[in-house]
């Protein structure tokens, strides 16, 4: 198994050899890089026509072109969608199509502040797991939360700068891919010869320039775009090729807070003699400063060739690739609090436990007895490299009275993680610390920490991840003209698509050279402090430590910068081969009729979907040598589907739905894999605990219904109003069975597996507004807004643990503002975001705790000026994160604090040209 995965591994001529393909592609035709501006891609969505230009079009040539496309965009749809174009994404500093987009009603985002994951997307109440993602309506493959997780895309390894548009479904269409429970977000590539601004013969393009600043600690950044497409004389062959890179700093400032169960003795009378236990309080266990220091480097290549003959058959080609190397240095710090709370005797005055037996101030002042308080520096070297690739050719034939259409689609992810660090630990003064636990952050007065004297070198520890993911998919979609009254059209349609996945974890052995010890201290603990001082803006303390070099470590131990993939060894027990075909077949009638004065459009259809899996995992029994087992299944789901638009009036529109949609079990859920941790020799008596898989799960599937009433009124504006419910079965949790037997091993576990626990519900309101003020109130010609509100409320029919506000993803209520002022000259744009408390992650899932994550209420305001001198030249300024918006996680309840990331403002200045 190892060998079939390690073979996987990146190749360094990819990148070269992508390169030279486009650009031999690009010889063929003339070529164009997707849209700083947006300028040029908006015009394939808009419905003017493409003869003379009169000044107007300049005007609403920015953001009001992108807002205007967008409603359209909404009010012709077949079903529930929102839309955002290359004007409305290249506009801010956004750094991932996430946060373009969170400005659509239902859709809130998760940033990816630890760096271990992605940029995330949920949709009306359900979270990124159950959102289904693609490009062009193919499939995507992300590399989840560390290579797990990996049905939750990443969209941070897409620059917005490589895409036209993106479409989120929020209804589901049989012709549609299955969307998810949540929904779908479909990401849009350029049609060079949709793009009515570009005459046949002429060549054209755009070359950007950016130049980006964080102020957290001073970051910056650069990012170079290009754009160049065309078409031919005879106007049937275009192309496009497109190029981003940059290299930037993006920082964060982490303090996170574990708690564990402990009894805490007092002694009320001053004797230093335990008068009296409080049982069962919850105190910190570790309390770990993180000062995360990364520099993202992308490199994005978006290519295209389309042809149109006059027989009505239009080919296309196109091409994405993305790497997206993010590398990230982290001089981390502990307090280690567990030893002390054993047999520690506290000042009764000293000790402060709220009403929920959470320790909320300690002084160790006035001990006696117990055990150490430990203080410890470290080193990480902390490196994710992602590479997606995606490709495809699409025949299209316009026959008589049916159209076919044709397509074949390849994808594929490779994902590597490098993650290495050395600890130094200390025993501290006791008697000098006094911590307060109740506030926006904790806060802890110490004195020696930052004294070398008295380190050791605690270990060095390395690991390795990778990741490579491939899929291949043919689809054949029919419309076919009926000559109806009713029935205007039926499509109808088979599609194929096969994913395999291999996923590599080494294992993690710890490796401390107790003989090196005091050289390596000697060598790499010195009086150097870290630079900046860490959560400023709360007052943390304390605010700087020792730091040192993995280097100078690496040069008395080697292990910790020589060591490989190899050397370390493949853990059999963390890994697995997956694979996963479905086939998809549907059919959907169109139909367009009236009843008295009121006409309707709309369809109604069915899907029928076969999803066939297997995987393979090593098992170890007894420490023999892994064997392989593998394991599978197969389902069919039927996804039926209505909607249907009334036209009540010209301007009044009623939109119904009804769908069902699917969600599948990750990959890594349905695996064999098993961890199994047995007694000691000697404790036969004693209950082991194990981890596994579970090939039993059935998918989640969701009843979905929705009203939405559409206004659209004569000065160009539209008004939105929205109810969805969601009846969700078989959501998946990860559960514990207790004393249960496991084939090949002795006695009983208390086994933790996922299961499908429990249906549930989701429902909420939109309430959204777009309105220019041209012709509705002629002195403020130029101005305009865009807003929403949405509420969601979503619960588990059976209690989830301390799952608390439903679904994982769903904040209550969310609300949008955009307010802008364009003229043929310059434009600003105000954008202000606010998100609710949220529930994250129930216990277990995630990269970053095991326990059950709420996120506080967060509000962002973003600006954007850009100035048109010329009609080739534009500068731009953006400003993100005005408010300096930082993340709070607690568990259960605000007071019990759990990760506090701190974030900067980004600033960015812009040049454009256009040729």
């Amino acid at each position: 198994m190892k060998n079939n995965i390690n073979n996987k591994r990146f190749n360094p001529n990819k990148l070269s050899s992508v390169i030279k393909c486009t650009l031999g592609i690009a010889a063929i035709a003339a070529l164009q890089l997707p849209l700083a501006t947006g300028a040029v891609a908006q015009e394939q969505n808009n419905d003017e026509s493409s003869g003379a230009k009169e000044p107007e079009v300049i005007t609403v040539s920015g953001v009001r072109s992108s807002l205007d496309a967008a409603r359209d965009i909404k009010r012709f749809a077949n079903t529930v969608v929102d839309a955002i174009s290359a004007e409305d994404i290249g506009q801010f500093t956004d750094d991932s199509i996430a946060q373009a987009i969170q400005r659509i009603p239902g859709v809130q985002i998760e940033t990816d502040d630890a760096g271990t994951d992605g940029d995330r997307v949920s949709i009306r109440g359900l979270g990124p797991e159950f959102v289904n993602s693609t490009i062009n309506g193919r499939v995507l493959l992300s590399s989840g939360n560390e290579a797990r997780s990996l049905r939750k895309m990443n969209f941070n390894v897409f620059p917005p700068s490589v895409l036209s548009g993106v479409e989120v479904s929020k209804g589901q269409t049989a012709t549609r891919p299955e969307s998810g429970l949540a929904g779908q977000v479909n990401l849009q590539t350029l049609r060079p010869l949709d793009v009515k601004s570009l005459e046949s013969g002429d060549v054209t393009g755009k070359v950007s320039l950016r130049y980006e600043y964080e102020d957290l600690v001073g970051g910056t950044g650069t990012r170079l775009n290009g754009l160049v497409m065309g078409k031919n004389d005879e106007g049937n062959l275009g192309g496009y090729v497109g190029l981003v890179t940059s290299k930037s700093e993006q920082n964060r400032d982490q303090v996170r807070l574990n708690r564990v169960s402990r009894n805490i003795r007092v002694d009320n009378d001053g004797d230093g003699v335990q008068d009296e236990i409080f049982n069962g309080i919850d105190v910190p266990s570790s309390l770990s400063m993180n000062p995360i220091r990364s520099e993202p480097e992308r490199t994005a290549i978006a290519a295209g060739v389309q042809y149109r003959n006059d027989s009505n058959l239009e080919i296309v080609w196109d091409m994405m690739y993305s790497q997206y190397d993010n590398k990230s240095h982290r001089n981390q710090a502990q307090l280690i609090f567990t030893p002390s709370w054993a047999a520690t005797v506290f000042d009764g005055n000293n000790v402060e436990i709220n009403d929920q037996n959470l320790l909320t101030a300690i002084d160790y002042n006035n001990y006696t007895a117990g055990g150490a308080v430990n203080g410890r520096v470290a080193s990480m070297k902390f490196d994710n490299n992602t590479e997606n690739l995606i490709t495809g050719l699409n025949f299209d034939w316009q026959l008589e009275r049916t159209n076919v259409n044709l397509d074949f689609y390849y994808s594929e992810v490779d994902y590597a993680q490098d993650l290495r660090f050395s600890r130094m630990q200390k025993s501290l003064d006791k008697s000098t610390i006094n911590m307060t636990l109740d506030g926006e952050v904790p806060i802890v007065n110490i004195e020696g920490f930052n004294d070398p004297e008295g380190y050791v070198y605690l270990h060095s520890i390395v690991r390795e991840i990778e990741l490579t993911g491939e899929n291949f998919g043919v689809t054949l979609s029919l419309s076919t003209d009926i000559d109806s009254d009713f029935i205007s059209s039926v499509d109808y349609g088979a599609s194929y698509s096969t994913t395999d996945i291999d996923s590599a974890r080494s294992t993690a052995p710890s490796q401390n050279a107790p003989e090196l010890s005091a050289a390596v201290v000697a060598n790499a603990l010195t009086d150097e402090i870290t630079p900046d001082d860490f959560l400023s803006d709360v007052g943390f303390e304390p605010s700087r430590w020792l730091q040192f070099d993995l280097a100078d470590v690496g040069a008395i131990h080697p292990y910790v910068t020589e060591t490989t993939f190899d050397d370390i060894g493949f853990d059999p027990e963390a890994s697995h081969r997956s694979k996963e075909d479905i086939i998809s077949f549907w059919g959907q009638a169109n139909f367009d009729s009236e009843i008295g004065d009121i006409s309707y459009r709309g369809n109604v259809g069915l899907r029928a979907v076969l999803t066939d899996h297997s995987a393979t995992a090593g098992v170890v029994v007894d420490g023999a040598p892994a064997v392989d087992q593998t394991t599978g299944g197969d389902y069919w789901e039927y996804l039926p589907s209505v909607n249907v638009n009334f036209a009540l009036t010209d301007e009044l529109a009623l939109r119904v739905g009804f769908s069902k949609t699917l969600s599948r079990p990750d990959y890594e859920d349905v695996a064999p894999i098993i961890n199994v941790n047995e007694p000691e020799e000697g404790e036969e008596d004693v209950i082991g605990s194990a981890r596994s898989g579970n090939v039993n799960l059935n998918p989640m599937t969701a009843y979905n219904y929705d009203i939405t009433l559409e206004h659209y009124n004569e000065y160009d504006g539209a008004a939105v109003l929205s109810f969805f419910y969601k009846d969700v079965s078989n959501f998946i949790i990860d559960d514990t069975l207790n004393e249960v037997s496991i084939d090949g091993f002795d006695g009983f576990f208390n086994l933790t597996t996922p299961v499908n626990f429990s249906d549930g519900e989701a429902s909420g309101v939109e309430v959204g507004i777009y309105q220019p003020f041209d012709k509705l109130i002629p002195a403020l010609e130029g101005f305009g807004v865009s807003a929403n509100y949405t509420y969601v409320d979503s619960s588990f029919d059976v209690d989830v643990g301390d799952s608390g506000f439903g679904f994982p993803g769903s904040s209550q209520d969310n609300f949008n503002f955009i307010g802008f002022y364009e003229t043929e000259l310059y434009t600003i744009r105000l954008a202000y975001t606010y998100r609710g408390d949220f529930f994250r992650s129930l216990a277990g899932t995630g990269a970053q705790t095991d326990t059950a994550r709420f996120t506080t209420a967060s509000e962002s305001l973003d600006m954007n000026i850009s100035y048109r001198p010329t009609k080739t030249f534009m500068l731009q300024f953006n400003a993100s994160n005005l408010t300096k918006d930082n993340r709070r996680d607690f568990v259960g309840y605000e007071e019990n604090f759990l990760d506090y990331f701190e974030r900067g403002r980004q600033y960015a200045l812009t040049a454009t040209y256009k040729f």
